[in-house]
């Protein structure tokens, strides 16, 4: 149903069921047409906009999170993200294997100083390494791969106990968070 532009009325004018129709129904149906009906929305739905005047409803979906896309937002499953801890008691390569996207190496330099080598940055933007010294004794020296550097160095050195050195990879260095 089209839009009418509305008319103006004056005194006296008799008003047909043709007339009403057209600048009362009509122009209700028309608007009507654009509304969205969430009667069958629950709790957690999501409503965006398909165009200028159309929303459209996307269903929760638990333990999903929302991407926006280019005509349409979407749930998307959290993969790959989870934390694995390990601890290390001499000096060690982190690998993207074992380390995954988010590593933490409790570092236990009881023996001596203890490095910890970070594995290539290229190809592991967002990926986020963690390094917490676990004992008093030496020193933890975190050590960027090759002649990638680690918020501006070539390494990061850890001497107070329970201190902790956070770094995310942009692809190409290291930097602390």
């Amino acid at each position: 149903m089209a839009w009418t532009t509305p008319r103006t009325w004056v005194t006296g004018e008799l008003a047909t069921a043709a007339m009403l129709n057209t600048y009362v129904r009509d122009n209700q149906d028309a608007l009507d047409d654009g509304r969205l009906a969430i009667a069958s929305q629950a709790a957690g739905d999501v409503f965006y906009a398909t165009n200028a005047t159309t929303m459209a409803r996307l269903a929760k979906d638990e333990g999903k999170y929302l991407q926006s896309g280019a005509s349409a937002p979407t749930w998307q499953t959290v993969t790959g993200y989870s934390t694995n801890v390990m601890t290390k008691t001499g000096s060690y390569v982190v690998t993207t294997g074992d380390a995954g996207n988010n590593g933490i190496i409790l570092a236990n330099s009881t023996s001596g100083d203890l490095t910890v080598t970070l594995y290539a940055a290229s190809g592991n933007a967002n990926r986020i390494v963690q390094v917490k010294k676990i004992v008093a004794a030496n020193n933890v020296i975190v050590d960027g791969n090759a002649a990638e550097t680690i918020d501006g160095s070539a390494t990061q050195t850890i001497s107070a106990i329970y201190t902790n050195l956070s770094m995310v990879c942009d692809g190409t260095n290291w930097h602390i968070i």
